[in-house]
């Protein structure tokens, strides 16, 4: 069983991640946390395999910033940075500073995984110098369909959402077959963690 620390500032990606790790046999989800700068204080409490840390967290805290200390304090725990941001300099800084992978969140959750295992395994991996692809969803999606996705990015139900936008729950469920059908997704959660982890839907 892999411990797992996840760091993430937006409340949707951290359940969201937490969820998909805790539903597998392989991974125990030991914590999560919104600040980077509350890591170390947990880890001498839980111990934890792998950290699992977004760049920016809560309190415009960098963890890129944080990484050489806590490897230092920490040299067994395994550290995995992962961001939405197409900014190729920060998987160096990353790898300089002591983390042992780097992932873009544009990856799919199983793929996420395998990276954790293979990190734990003692492989460093790191994506090829490319930017990720980052794509808006504008030219895609009716403004209706933009509004339902932006809901379920806030957090809302089906029937919340018809209860915003003064629809019925049925068109609800028909505006989210159109967006995964034009996005080419399986799920809206799916979805709405690369949305959001892309900075496409911005929410509090």
């Amino acid at each position: 069983m892999i411990r797992v620390l996840i760091v993430e500032d937006q409340t949707m990606l951290l359940d969201g991640i937490a969820n998909a790790l805790s539903n597998s046999d392989e991974f125990e989800v030991k914590g999560k946390l919104k600040d980077i700068a509350l890591a170390s204080d947990f880890m001498r409490t839980y111990r934890v395999d792998v950290l699992l840390t977004d760049i920016y967290t809560d309190n415009k805290n960098n963890s890129l910033k944080y990484i050489a200390s806590i490897k230092k304090e920490f040299p067994n725990t395994k550290i995995v940075v992962m961001t939405g941001l197409p900014e190729v300099s920060y998987a160096e800084t990353a790898k300089n500073n002591g983390a042992d992978s780097f992932i873009y969140k544009n990856v799919s959750l199983q793929e996420m995984k395998n990276v954790i295992k293979s990190t734990v395994n003692g492989y460093c991996i790191y994506p090829k110098p490319t930017d990720p692809p980052v794509h808006s969803f504008d030219n895609k999606l009716t403004k209706q369909e933009m509004k339902v996705l932006r809901l379920f990015c806030e957090g809302h139900d089906r029937r919340e959402i018809g209860d915003i936008l003064s629809i019925s729950e049925n068109s609800v469920k028909f505006h989210i077959k159109n967006i995964l059908n034009k996005t080419n997704y399986s799920s809206m959660t799916r979805l709405a963690i690369y949305a959001i982890s892309n900075k496409l839907i911005i929410v509090d």
